[in-house]
């Protein structure tokens, strides 16, 4: 028994690889989804598109049947035949780009925009998808109850353990630190975020349940 308290990214999860990650620590994996989704990339910009102003290079290849190879300018041959290489596209024999495995591509799109994405809620053949990925090197897996970018929400909040900014109820309401009680809407704003923070921590267990019977019963 302790009665020290336990780190929101320490609640484990009932399920294992619950969450899908990039990984960020490979220089081929950023310039990929560089590549990809960056606002930056020179690939969005090819004739007869350039009006349209696609966000990034994937919203070009989802909205656009045919993207002719041969528009494109010299210089952004480089990343495309780096995509090429690596078959994340290819070439058809009407010298038209082709996405070569739009599972991944849209995984890596779900988890880039959302910072985390479920695996579990995924249908059978994107699992399968994101197991490749995880051997490639590409993402890999968490197994809390609270995905990496709801450890950051709530310990903005609750407490300075991410954020020397944050709001530290925890801390304040436990050490008596807080507004004076006369002030009584700022005790009053605290009550409601709390509220929120409980609502969502039931999400989360009811989450975490759903998916563990899910499980189960596709062993049995």
């Amino acid at each position: 028994m302790s009665s020290g308290p336990t780190a929101i990214k320490d609640i484990p999860s009932l399920n294992s690889n619950k969450y899908i990650y990039i990984n960020k620590d490979d220089q081929g994996v950023n310039f990929l989804t560089y590549l990809l989704f960056s606002d930056q990339t020179l690939l969005t910009y090819v004739d007869p598109f350039k009006d349209k102003q696609y966000r990034n290079f994937v919203d070009l290849l989802v909205n656009e049947e045919e993207i002719n190879f041969g528009n494109y300018e010299e210089h952004q041959h480089e990343h495309l035949n780096y995509l090429i290489d690596n078959n994340h596209i290819s070439v058809d024999e009407n010298n038209c780009v082709q996405v070569t495995n739009w599972n991944r591509i849209l995984i890596l799109r779900d988890v880039f925009k959302n910072e985390v994405a479920s695996l579990h809620h995924y249908p059978a053949d994107i699992q399968y998808e994101v197991m490749h990925m995880s051997n490639d090197g590409i993402v890999f897996f968490g197994s809390s109850l609270f995905a990496i970018p709801e450890q950051n929400y709530f310990n903005y909040y609750l407490n300075k353990s991410e954020f020397t900014n944050g709001h530290d109820l925890r801390n304040s309401y436990l050490h008596g630190t807080q507004a004076n009680p006369t002030e009584i809407h700022l005790h009053e704003n605290s009550y409601l975020l709390y509220l929120k923070l409980l609502i969502l921590v039931i999400f989360k267990i009811e989450d975490d349940l759903f998916i563990y019977k899910k499980l189960k019963a596709e062993e049995e």
